[in-house]
């Protein structure tokens, strides 16, 4: 019993901590995304995002696609999908192969880059 509570103790208090997600700045977001394809797979929707380096970017989601463009402002990235004219801008982290754009409103969109 002594030797399973010991073992027990051992476990809980020297298992690795869990790094959080880091949060990145304009510069590793621009590294991150700039020509590259992003994927999410959520349920019985798989979307893609395309970033070029022009500015322009393309989303689809089951075969519907849209076309926006995208930039990054203090530290954020921003987009903007016609016919709208309102940049709207996200935090970004990343967590081991997963991104994640976090909206104004708190929303966590996570996303693998492709390439």
């Amino acid at each position: 019993m002594k030797l399973a509570l010991i073992l027990f103790c051992f476990i809980a208090f020297f298992q690795p901590a869990r790094a959080e997600p880091q949060k990145l700045n304009g510069a590793e977001i621009m590294q991150l995304l700039n020509d590259k394809i992003i994927y999410n797979v959520s349920g019985a929707a798989v979307s893609e995002q395309i970033f070029q380096k022009s500015g322009v970017t393309f989303f689809s989601e089951n075969g519907n696609q849209s076309q926006g463009n995208w930039n990054i402002q203090d530290d954020k990235y921003c987009s903007v999908w016609p016919p709208s004219q309102t940049w709207v801008c996200y935090d970004m982290t990343k967590d081991g192969n997963t991104i994640n754009f976090i909206s104004p409103y708190g929303k966590i969109s996570a996303y693998s880059v492709v390439k």
